[in-house]
């Protein structure tokens, strides 16, 4: 189970101050090589720290696999699973991002479905990033 955490102060403008405070977000990424086999380790290091963001990479999920299934309550859930769009193998691919549901997320739309890519624009105060 090889993943990888980070960590790093991200400076916040609010809505009624002109100054700046700092929050930290926190970030879990993992190449899975098959999520299902991996589900139940996957969900106690993702319960134990309350990241801000979760991307995972070659989940090798699909359409019949539930967003529920993954026990990510608290995570708004992006993925695109691998289709006969991106590739003509049935095994393997997919990409998942999940998004900690007090930051505002959404769904940044791409016109190049051939590719397995996902990203998402967040949104902390008055700051707005990508992720993908």
């Amino acid at each position: 189970f090889n993943a990888r955490c980070f960590c790093w102060d991200y400076p916040v403008k609010k809505r009624t101050s002109s100054s700046s405070t700092s929050c930290s977000l926190t970030g879990f990424y993992q190449n899975c090589r098959g999520l299902r086999t991996k589900l139940s380790t996957f969900k106690r290091n993702v319960s134990a720290l309350n990241y801000s963001f979760i991307i995972l990479t070659e989940t090798w999920l699909s359409e019949n696999f539930l967003n529920c299934e993954l026990g990510l309550l608290n995570y708004n859930v992006y993925r695109y699973d691998r289709c006969n769009l991106t590739s003509l193998c049935t095994r393997g691919g997919g990409v998942l991002i999940g998004i900690r549901k007090d930051i505002r997320s959404s769904l940044i739309s791409i016109s190049n479905m051939s590719v397995e890519q996902i990203y998402v624009r967040c949104t902390i105060g008055l700051n707005s990033f990508v992720i993908g």
